[in-house]
């Protein structure tokens, strides 16, 4: 089960990172006959390496977690409660894996900012605001409120 689990979670966060990744790859599994799995082996460290890339971002406030780097057509470089809290379930698993004091040091800073961040903004929203700016501002833009989904995760 946790197999699987893993699997989905491994695909939520490509699908995050961004469908251009997602795409290319898929082509590269077509081409090349490449089981799941072994996508799968192949993906995992790009994977990680663009979920990093989107923690903390140059311009944004501390403990920050964009969707995507666009900005544009539609704008996905903003913080979404939901989004950010399964890519920390995925840092703080690695975090429970880490073998050096550097990995380790710095996948706890990445959490304690986001912790700091969360409660930062829990108080310049109501509990359901799905939708932070990098500043750390509520989104005030259009979307569906309220999200509960995201501070339980959180």
């Amino acid at each position: 089960m946790r197999t699987i689990v893993y699997k989905f979670l491994i695909l939520s966060i490509l699908f995050v990172v961004g469908t251009q990744a997602l795409a290319l790859n898929t082509v590269i599994v077509t081409k090349n006959l490449l089981t799941v799995d072994d996508w799968l082996k192949i993906q995992l460290p790009i994977a990680h390496e663009r979920l990093f890339k989107n923690i903390n971002p140059s311009g944004t406030a501390s403990g920050v977690v964009v969707a995507s780097p666009q900005t544009e057509n539609p704008n996905y470089f903003r913080h979404w409660t939901r989004d950010a809290a399964l890519v920390m379930d995925v840092v703080f698993q690695k975090q429970q894996k880490a073998t050096t004091y550097q990995e380790l040091k710095y996948l706890n800073n990445s959490i304690l900012q986001y912790m700091y961040f969360s409660i930062e903004n829990q108080g310049r929203a109501s509990l359901g605001e799905p939708i932070f700016d990098v500043s750390g501002q509520p989104f005030v833009g259009p979307w569906g409120r309220p999200q509960n989904d995201g501070p339980a995760l959180r």
